[in-house]
């Protein structure tokens, strides 16, 4: 299977080298204009209303039973502390660079906000 994806993965990695209309879909720019026309259709949607998101998450989480998701999130916490505790390498690895990027972007906030322009409801 690794050898196979490998193939795969050359063989898409070629096909974006070679055809330029690959490549220039790809750019920054182009990237950009795709994620804002997401975005603009989101707003558009249904699930943009005031109140719509609140009202499916709310809906949502009333089917979950608390007392299996406390246990189920134990479980879970406690695995990835235990795997953390052991392998410290290759989680330091993982984790600083998160952490790092989340205290630059702390630091950066009051600039970030001072040059928001959403326009608040």
């Amino acid at each position: 299977l690794a050898a196979v994806l490998r193939e795969v993965y050359r063989d898409v990695g070629l096909a974006v080298k070679e055809d330029p209309g690959i490549r220039k879909s790809l750019a920054p720019e182009e990237v950009g204009r795709w994620l804002n026309d997401l975005i603009v259709r989101f707003n558009d949607s249904a699930a943009a209303k005031p109140g719509a998101v609140k009202d499916y998450v709310s809906r949502m989480l009333s089917a979950v039973d608390s007392d299996e998701l406390e246990l189920a999130m134990r479980g879970l916490i406690s695995g990835m502390t235990d795997a953390i505790a052991e392998s410290g390498g290759i989680v330091k690895a993982f984790i600083k660079p998160i952490m790092s990027g989340a205290w630059r972007i702390i630091r950066k906030l009051p600039a970030i906000l001072r040059r928001s322009t959403v326009k608040r409801p």
